[in-house]
Formats: structure tokens, C-alpha cells, sequence
């Protein structure tokens, strides 16, 4: 299922909620009568995104949003990101009946967005995640801590490599960049050192189990290791 079925109406009814709360007030402000900022205003917004993505529109029509794919649906997640900012200070307007903000926190909002844009990308099992501004693959929650343990590659620098390469392009939302991931997983499989054989299939095996949650069932399959065993579900 494809982000733009149920997840950005979602996103977009959350983005809505921060401009009622004049986070996006400092970044792209409407006006009130006097001249004072507050809400968001969509002229201003669309100038933000087509500077941040060259290409951008806004506000998005349903048939727009509809019709968006994955990777545009990350774009303006991340963007957004960038523009949101807690009002920390206001004050009333008794002759517009608004809340106008005189102060900002850049990093507060930042944490706003990011717990509320986690939040909707869980509940809709996304398998992604909002982390410093970029969405990432947010792997299996059990499994991914183990990936902080010291990995066996038993002193082969090109099995530490292709790991490495394979472990960045894993976590990338881009699919093409997950399949890259799966090439280099794959070389690894068959390090140059007979002896390394099963080092680099536990290594391996430890990647796609902590960051292959969407793949459903992954197939470990070693040229000259014996027999294929299927893994269960993952994440």
C-alpha cells in the first residue's frame, strides 16, 4: 500500500493542526489585519517547498495527493520538517480574535514533528521512521539493537565493507537503494577468505533479520553453505 492511500491524508490533517498552533509561523507566516504573524499561509509555504525541492506543490488537491508517489511523500515530510517552530510567547489580539507568537523554539518544534510524524508513520506500519529531519527504514525493533554489538567480520576488510555499504543503503527508503543493499549483502556472502565463509553469513544474516521488516520472508542462500533455510516473519 502505497503512502499516499492512508497515510497522507493523515499527514496532511497533522500539518494542518501545527499551522492552528502557529508552527509554521516563522518560516511561512499569514497576517492578520495589522500586519501581526500567526497561522500559515499557503503562498508562502509553496515558495518554501519549491526552494527546498525545486518542484513543489501546495496547497495538494486530492487528486494530487492521491496520485503521489512514495518518494514525494517522503520529500514533504522531510521539508516540513524544516519549516515547523514552537511559539514559546504571544500575545491575544482582541480585534482580530487571534494568538500572534513573538517567539520561537526551532528545536522544540522539530521534536513536536518528529514524535507526531512517528506516530502516524507506526500506526499506518510503514516500516519508516522520521529521524534528524530524514526518513529512514525503521527495521525490526527487536532485532535492530543488536547491530550495536560488534559484528564477527574476522578481520576482513572487505566484508566489513560491502557490510557497511549495505547497512547505509538498507536503512535508505529508496527501494533502488534497499536493492543495492541486497547486491552488497550478497558479494559479502562470498568473501575471497574460505575460512571467513560462516563470520560473513552470521554477519549477514544479523543485517536482513534487523533491517529487512518489509521484505516478509527472506531467503539466506550461500553458494557452497549447505542447505537453504526460509526465515519466518520479520519485524
Amino acid at each position: 500500500m502505497s503512502l499516499a492511500t492512508r497515510f497522507l491524508p493523515a499527514f496532511l490533517a497533522t500539518l494542518e493542526n501545527f499551522a492552528e498552533r502557529d508552527y509554521f509561523a516563522q518560516a511561512a507566516p499569514d497576517r492578520c489585519p495589522d500586519g501581526h504573524v500567526y497561522f500559515w499561509d499557503e503562498t508562502a509555504i509553496r515558495k518554501t517547498l519549491v526552494m527546498q525541492l525545486g518542484v513543489a506543490a501546495w496547497p495538494l488537491a486530492d487528486a494530487d495527493a492521491a496520485a503521489m508517489s512514495d518518494e514525494q511523500v517522503i520529500e514533504y515530510m522531510e521539508a516540513f520538517f524544516q519549516l515547523v517552530a514552537k511559539p514559546t510567547e504571544s500575545w491575544f489580539h482582541s480585534y482580530c480574535g487571534s494568538s500572534h507568537p513573538t517567539k520561537f523554539d526551532i528545536a522544540s518544534g522539530r521534536y513536536d514533528y518528529t514524535v507526531s510524524v512517528n506516530a502516524l508513520l507506526d500506526r499506518f506500519g510503514t516500516g519508516l521512521r522520521l529521524q534528524n529531519g530524514k526518513i529512514r527504514s525503521s527495521g525490526s525493533q527487536v532485532m535492530a539493537p543488536r547491530l550495536a554489538e560488534a559484528l564477527p567480520f574476522g578481520g576482513d576488510d572487505h566484508l566489513r565493507g560491502l557490510v557497511t555499504m549495505a547497512l547505509v543503503d538498507f536503512r535508505s527508503p529508496d527501494p533502488q537503494k534497499r536493492w543495492n543493499a541486497l547486491r552488497h549483502g550478497g558479494r559479502g556472502a562470498d568473501p575471497p577468505n574460505p575460512a571467513l565463509k560462516v563470520p560473513a553469513v552470521r554477519v549477514l544474516a544479523v543485517v536482513w533479520v534487523c533491517h529487512g521488516p518489509r521484505t516478509g520472508r527472506l531467503l539466506l542462500a550461500f553458494r557452497g553453505f549447505g542447505h537453504v533455510r526460509p526465515l519466518g516473519p520479520l519485524g
